[in-house]
């Protein structure tokens, strides 16, 4: 360590014993030279970073920062300006840097990008797979905290069933942040399906609420099964080269298709109609004459000979 080091590490223990209340720390997101990842509550004194992130603290040099940020969205845009994805090799090494940070909605646009040149790549079909494993993994061991949990209130103008409502932040968000958000949250984004990004594993009420308004603009009442947001997610659109999914019969489809299908409560018959329906007399049937028995017919599918067969 160089005694400049030294100084600026004695410097922040100094201020953090003090209280440093005239540097409060912030949140940062900070690109380091092996291209990871740090984010937490941030005091930058001099030369030196001290990171924190819920139990966690770090200390770290200047010397290996590349790039901070307010968070972890500007540094992924500071990495792509730094990339040349329109090329293969770029597109894969960008694939493989949101991989190691764990953005993997977003390294699975980058690997999907070197699968249109190269369709037929088994090494590059394995990576996809594992990372849409991966993604389904952090999906079910960080689930997002239901707004119920932390005390929010929900909307109740939505139009949706309460179970849908209930269980839109752990069943269907996880799905939009993974497959839409790349480019349905973007600032640059100006379609009525916008999206605000939520963080793996966070809870944000007002941005889940938000969501949840957006996708149920994009449900059908009258045909639930052929609603926008389910055919949205198997066509390819907004310039894509393939589906968010490949088919209908991709769990990540067949997951969202049963929410909306419990989302869409059950219209019970107006009582007016069932009270005129009961009015109405019923209505004598006509008497038929007895038809004479027909002569033995030799078609086999006959219906007049079926229909004189003994019933049992």
């Amino acid at each position: 360590m160089n005694a400049r080091y030294l100084f600026s590490l004695a410097w922040l223990f100094a201020l953090s014993s003090l209280g440093v209340a005239q540097m409060p720390a912030v949140h940062r997101a900070i690109l380091l030279d092996d291209f990871s990842i740090v984010e937490g509550h941030t005091l930058h004194v001099g030369t030196i970073f001290r990171v924190t992130d819920g139990d966690r603290t770090r200390t770290l040099s200047q010397n290996h920062v590349l790039f901070e940020a307010a968070n972890v969205d500007e540094v992924y845009q500071f990495v792509l300006g730094k990339m040349d994805v329109t090329t293969v090799a770029g597109a894969a090494q960008m694939a493989a840097w949101c991989d190691k940070n764990a953005m993997y909605d977003r390294a699975i646009g980058h690997a999907r990008s070197v699968l249109a040149s190269h369709p037929n790549d088994a090494t590059v079909l394995e990576s996809i797979r594992k990372l849409e494993a991966k993604a389904a993994r952090v999906v079910v061991k960080k689930p997002a905290v239901r707004a119920k949990e932390t005390g929010a209130t929900l909307p109740v103008n939505e139009d949706l069933s309460t179970e849908a409502i209930l269980s839109f932040g752990t069943k269907v968000q996880p799905l939009l942040m993974n497959l839409c958000a790349s480019c349905h949250a973007q600032k640059t984004d100006e379609s009525a399906f916008k999206l605000v990004r939520v963080r793996e594993g966070y809870s944000d009420a007002e941005a889940t609420a938000t969501n949840r308004k957006v996708v149920a603009n994009q449900i059908s009442r009258a045909n639930p099964a052929g609603s926008p947001l389910l055919e949205m997610l198997v066509t390819a659109h907004g310039g894509q080269k393939f589906a968010a999914v490949a088919n209908r019969n991709h769990p990540a489809y067949r997951n969202l298709e049963a929410w909306v299908l419990s989302a869409v409560p059950t219209v019970a018959a107006p009582r007016a109609t069932l009270a005129v329906k009961a009015e109405v007399p019923p209505v004598a049937a006509p008497v038929l004459p007895v038809a004479k028995p027909a002569n033995k017919s030799a078609d086999p599918y006959d219906a007049t000979a079926f229909n004189a067969l003994p019933k049992k």
